[in-house]
């Protein structure tokens, strides 16, 4: 293990060999920011590199056994890992399809499944196959410590990859709000736009400052904090749409709200570079407990599980967020998540109680804007019957 370690320390392992091919601009981006080595200093990082994989095989195996693709079909959507040995294996809900779908495992079989329960908090979904005996992930309730090494075992019981636990558990939920990217006044009992900022959904769609806002999805608002906290209480990439005036002309504008993680981290250059390496998970934040590490996965690479030396899996890779970041759901979640038989309808997530309470407060101050509304709607009819 010493020696493991060591070949390890001060060398940048480029994880998942198999990783897919790098756009020719990308390479080409990638060749000018690093430095040129010769062929034979190549040859000694390819050599210690394999030998790093090869050292970690033994540890990933009895993972590797439990870890399959979901595919269509055709094309593989996520990993998963085999949670029950009655056919239960968690994966990532939202790479799932409505269609078909089918776990595949290492000897090339594959069996029908379909979805049992999800968490959508945590991105979660149990999947259930008509197969008993299945070889279980050793899940436990650990957590390795920040530098720790890691890695992840492919569908075919291989290592796909190697690193660090770059981040501890920390809450990412409320970074999965929606985000327009607009300030406001109120004028005359009217919202209007003060200023639509660079790069937001809300510049994306065309808004413009002076704008009047009549109409969020057929509602009128009158009120400030019912329109921001409609507009938080929905996730990013929502389609909304936002009737308004401008110079005196009435229009509906379609807008796909953005987050405002992302709208921060557009004044990032860190952040920047971990985009130019590659797809990002559709869903990469916003979730309650999640830990970071630096295996450069794919997002289709979702869903399967990372192990300690030990070989024990301390998590399930959620979310591909950067070239060098990763977040996964600690198992510790994932184990309370399949012990816990009170899930709403459907076999989903209940709200939680705190979410009900926003909700019905919303719904109180939407009632009062109409009421409003309504009001002032009959004093304008009785000023015109004068």
């Amino acid at each position: 293990m010493k020696r493991l370690t060591a070949l390890f320390t001060g060398f940048v392992v480029i994880t998942n060999a198999i990783a897919d091919d790098r756009a020719a601009l990308m390479e080409d981006l990638f060749d000018l920011l690093s430095p040129e080595i010769s062929e034979e200093q190549q040859e000694i990082n390819d050599a210690q590199l394999l030998e790093i994989l090869n050292a970690f095989e033994p540890i990933v195996a009895e993972a590797g056994k439990a870890t399959v693709g979901i595919t269509d079909g055709e094309r593989l959507l996520a990993l998963g890992t085999v949670v029950q040995a009655e056919g239960g294996i968690v994966t990532k809900a939202s790479e799932l399809i409505d269609g078909p779908m089918f776990c595949q495992f290492a000897d090339g079989s594959r069996a029908r499944a379909k979805v049992e329960k999800t968490a959508l908090r945590h991105d979660l979904a149990l999947l259930r196959i008509e197969q008993e005996g299945l070889p279980v992930a050793p899940l436990v309730r650990e957590m390795a410590l920040v530098g720790s090494l890691i890695a992840t075992p492919s569908s075919r019981a291989q290592v796909s990859g190697v690193g660090v636990v770059s981040v501890g558990v920390r809450d990412l939920s409320g970074q999965g709000k929606g985000y327009l990217g607009v300030s406001m006044v109120k004028r005359g009992g009217r919202l209007v736009l003060e200023s639509v900022g660079e790069s937001t959904a809300a510049e994306a769609a065309g808004l413009q400052a002076g704008d009047v806002l009549l109409a969020l999805d057929g509602v009128p608002y009158a009120s400030m904090k019912a329109f921001s906290d409609t507009i938080a209480a929905l996730p990013p990439e929502q389609d909304i749409e936002i009737r308004l005036r401008r110079r005196g002309e009435t229009r509906t504008v379609t807008v796909s709200l953005g987050s405002r993680e992302e709208a921060h981290e557009l004044f990032n250059p860190l952040t920047a570079m971990d985009h130019m390496g590659g797809r990002t998970s559709a869903r990469r934040t916003g979730f309650p407990q999640v830990w970071q590490h630096d295996i450069g996965l794919q997002p289709r690479q979702m869903g399967g599980p990372v192990v300690n030396l030990d070989g024990n899996v301390i998590g399930v890779n959620i979310a591909r967020a950067g070239r060098v970041k990763t977040y996964a759901v600690p198992s510790s979640i994932v184990l309370d998540w399949l012990a816990n038989s009170e899930d709403g309808e459907n076999g989903k997530e209940a709200a939680p109680e705190g979410d009900r309470d926003d909700l019905a407060e919303l719904l109180r101050e939407l009632q009062e804007a109409e009421q409003s509304l309504k009001a002032a709607r009959e004093k304008l009819e009785a000023k015109k019957k004068e």
